[in-house]
This record gives C-alpha cells, sequence and structure tokens, in this order.
C-alpha cells in the first residue's frame, strides 16, 4: 500500500542519512577530543584485560551482573576478524533502526525527523552499550503482543548487554500498572502522573 511504501521510504532515508553523517568525525573536529563513551570501549577492547579472563561466573547472576552478553558477543567477533569499528557501526545502526521503527509502528514518517538531534547521535554513537541495550527493549515491546514469549527472551538478551535495562523494565511495568490501576479506581490524570513521578524519583 502507498501508507506501507511511504513508511519504508522514510525509514530507509532516515537510516541513510544517520548512517552517512561522519558523526564522530564531525564531534572530534568541533571538540578535539573523541566521545567518551565510545573511547572508553575502544580502549577496553583493544588494550584492556576482558572481565571474561578474571571473573568467575559461578551462578546465573553472575552473568547479568558482569553483563555476559556485551563483553562475549564483542571479543568473540573480534576473534574472528571483525574490527571494532564495524562492530560499534552495527550497533548504532540498530540502535537507530528500532526506535525509527518504533516510530513509524505508532505515528507517522515525517515524525522521523525528531530522532535527528544531538541527544539521539551521541546516544547512538557513542554511548554503544546503553544504546544497544534499549533498542533490543524497545524491540521486545514491539514483539510483545503477537509474540510474547520471545519478548521476553528478547529483554533477557538485554539484561545480559546492560543491567540498567532491569530499570529501564521496571519503570515500564510500573506504568502499565498505574494505567491499569488508575482505570480501575477511576483516578485522575494528576494523581496518575504524581504516582509517576514519585516511582521515577526513587
Amino acid at each position: 500500500t502507498r501508507k506501507s511504501f511511504g513508511g519504508f521510504l522514510a525509514l530507509a532515508l532516515f537510516m541513510l542519512f544517520m548512517c552517512a553523517v561522519p558523526w564522530v568525525s564531525i564531534y572530534e573536529s568541533i571538540y578535539q577530543f573523541p566521545y567518551e563513551d565510545r573511547s572508553v570501549y575502544s580502549h577496553y577492547f583493544l588494550f584492556e584485560e576482558s572481565v571474561l579472563s578474571y571473573v568467575k561466573f559461578s551462578g546465573v547472576k553472575d552473568y547479568f551482573i558482569n553483563e555476559f552478553l556485551w563483553h562475549y558477543s564483542v571479543i568473540s567477533l573480534m576473534k574472528h576478524g571483525v574490527g571494532l569499528e564495524i562492530i560499534f557501526f552495527c550497533v548504532s545502526f540498530f540502535s537507530l533502526l528500532i526506535p525509527a521503527m518504533l516510530v513509524l509502528k505508532y505515528g507517522k514518517p515525517w515524525m522521523l525527523i525528531f530522532l535527528i538531534n544531538p541527544l539521539v547521535v551521541d546516544f547512538s554513537f557513542s554511548q554503544l552499550r546503553s544504546a544497544l541495550a534499549v533498542a533490543i527493549l524497545i524491540l521486545a515491546f514491539i514483539l510483545k503482543d503477537r509474540y510474547k514469549y520471545i519478548a521476553i527472551g528478547v529483554v533477557l538478551v538485554a539484561m545480559l548487554i546492560h543491567t540498567a535495562s532491569v530499570i529501564f523494565l521496571s519503570i515500564y511495568i510500573f506504568i502499565v500498572f498505574m494505567d491499569g490501576f488508575s482505570q480501575k479506581f477511576r483516578l485522575g490524570k494528576s494523581i496518575y502522573l504524581i504516582f509517576i513521578l514519585m516511582f521515577g524519583a526513587m
């Protein structure tokens, strides 16, 4: 249909623009130093001892606490000859694609323009691990209605990438709970908002 084609075209143009622009080089030329988080990840994977080599994984919780999948995935890809910059690019690509798909699912194609801003660029090209985890959680949100159990598995993957996923998941669960609670007891929007803000401040 015309609507689906328009969405696909908007997504393609958005991804082409976001991935074609050399954001990392632009940032470095303006500020005269590299993206901080990206630089930390680069130094860690290229020169530092891996967490996998000195942490003892004696139980399931150790894999989540030490964000096993992030370290294992990147190191394994590098061992198979994949360059670190290529890995970072793929992470950035994915962390842009999934939120864009969410925008298209619930909004209009032109709304993708709001994703072209410095905060999104910094998040996707510097805060790589956080961006990847959030994108995976968004993917789980997209899948939850039709593929409930797959979505649960995807959430677990996000938690193995970044422990902050637990916080994001808790906020989402609380919002869903409060939405149902407010509808059941007919709470006003102001009371509902107060509860949300109180939880966010905890």
